[in-house]
């Protein structure tokens, strides 16, 4: 009808190499005439260069050859065909592959043969809107160098799989095409792409996206005999500005504006992302926040991340900003004074719920409770664990003498140090409180990232697995 043309008719049907193969040489086999026609003549010239590649690839998989064998019936020979046939097909087709999808739910990525670390950073940016439509207007002429050649080969791959993501009714999509592209391009990334890194394929993706469209720019204004500057729409998306300041000998400060591609989360000493980011200022914000990174990239060894780190759906970049600069130090020495307000409180907490003794450390109102106990028959409150019992008896064993003479002061103890720990914590609560309202202001709240997709690496540094979680905004959840 011509909603579709050829090439999205075959990818949209068929996703692996040996089924496009095939129906390609039976259409040529069964069908000679129509290959001499005038149609079939305007259709090879309206294909794509992809498509033309893909079409002139050499048949090598799942190719059944049959002769006829002495004394045998050629609907015998049909038959064994068919079951062979059957049974290839059973061994090809997935059938979380063919089921169909859901109406607005994301299409996935097949692992062929552990590309996780390809499907995790793909699936990341196709959801960003703006990345998905750049990627699928991507056009690009003949006349380009041959270096070029690879990166634009790349990013016509990508576009081939987003409108697979896009229009497929599968569930998930087969990326082995778009996986060979970039692995073709080792010699223009000059990087053995061998230990299949997610945070470093994400890097050369861009660099690579980057790199087709800044050929293809220039390429048509050279076309055009244009003398305008070519805005790489890539770049923008991706590249903002950081605000380098040095202290020079005289105390002079002394600032220089770099450009910015990632923001690497400093975690040490820091127990969120906002902390993670102070040594930061930007000097404008980026469209798109393409990577956080939470790891230990600087030391290149393993670490175990045991410390809870606070990471937010909604993220504002304001308190970063140079231009925010003179407010957002005012707010940070009133955050100095209400984190060593917040220290101190909890050092008088701690002296109550862990005082120390010898090499361990008990609690002064558990305490009071044992020696009541064995004085008077008596609980005041419920016990603390039992192996924690024993210590405490020979503790305050020097003190059982008086026990009976103190049975009325210990619970006047008990009460006081119960309500001090009580007003410490409703303290400590609100230093926190504080803490986080301290920036609650409409000027720090204008530029607003929203988490999209959360990237996760399990294992080792040598072996492990990566997937991603997806947000759908339309039908807000996860995926």
């Amino acid at each position: 009808t011509g909603r579709y043309s050829l090439e999205q008719v075959i990818s949209l049907l068929f996703d692996d190499n040996s089924l496009r193969n095939n129906l390609q040489r039976s259409h040529s086999n069964n069908v000679p005439a129509l290959q001499n026609s005038a149609n079939a003549v305007s259709n090879d010239r309206s294909l794509s260069p992809s498509l033309k590649q893909r079409l002139s690839d050499s048949i090598t998989d799942d190719v059944i050859e049959l002769s006829p064998a002495d004394g045998a019936q050629p609907d015998d020979e049909l038959e064994r065909a068919l079951q062979l046939s059957r049974e290839t097909m059973e061994q090809i087709i997935d059938e979380s592959d063919v089921t169909e999808r859901t109406k607005d739910e994301p299409a996935g990525l097949k692992n062929v043969g552990n590309t996780c670390w390809f499907n995790s950073v793909v699936q990341t940016l196709y959801t960003l809107p703006y990345f998905r439509r750049l990627i699928l207007s991507f056009q690009w002429q003949s006349r380009l160098f041959t270096d070029d050649l690879q990166a634009v080969g790349f990013t016509e791959e990508l576009r081939n799989l987003f409108t697979l993501m896009l229009k497929s009714p599968r569930r998930s999509i087969n990326p082995d095409r778009a996986i060979k592209k970039f692995k073709g391009t080792r010699k223009l990334c000059r990087v053995d792409f061998s230990h299949e890194d997610c945070s470093e394929f994400a890097t050369l993706l861009i660099d690579l996206i980057e790199l087709a469209f800044e050929a293809t720019g220039k390429s048509q204004l050279t076309i055009d005999n244009s003398n305008q500057e070519y805005i790489n729409p890539m770049n923008v998306l991706v590249t903002g500005e950081v605000i380098v300041e040095r202290t020079e000998p005289k105390n002079d400060i002394n600032e220089r504006t770099e450009a910015l591609r990632q923001i690497n989360i400093q975690m040490i000493d820091s127990g969120n992302l906002y902390d993670g980011l102070e040594t930061l200022w930007l000097g404008s914000a980026d469209e798109t926040l393409i990577r956080f990174t939470q790891d230990a990239q600087t030391t290149k060894q393993a670490s175990k991340i045991i410390g809870p780190f606070e990471f937010y759906p909604k993220l504002y970049i304001d308190r970063y900003l140079q231009i925010n600069k003179d407010l957002i130090l005012a707010k940070r020495n009133a955050a100095k004074f209400l984190y060593a307000q917040l220290r101190e409180l909890q050092n008088t907490l701690n002296n109550y719920i862990k005082y120390p003794c010898n090499d361990e450390a008990f609690s002064l109102a558990n305490a009071i409770r044992i020696v009541y106990e064995f004085a008077t028959g008596c609980r005041l409150n419920p016990l603390p664990p039992k192996k924690y019992l024993f210590f405490y008896i020979s503790f305050y064993l020097n003190l059982f003498a008086y026990a009976y003479k103190f049975q009325n002061t210990l619970p006047a103890w008990l009460t006081e140090i119960e309500a001090k720990c009580a007003h410490i914590r409703e303290d400590i609560c609100r230093v926190q409180a504080e803490l986080k309202q301290l920036y609650d202001d409409p000027q720090l709240k204008k530029k607003c990232y929203n988490l999209h997709a959360v990237c996760v690496h399990e294992g080792s540094a040598t072996l492990g697995h990566f997937w991603t979680y997806v947000y759908h905004p339309d039908r807000e959840k996860w995926f």
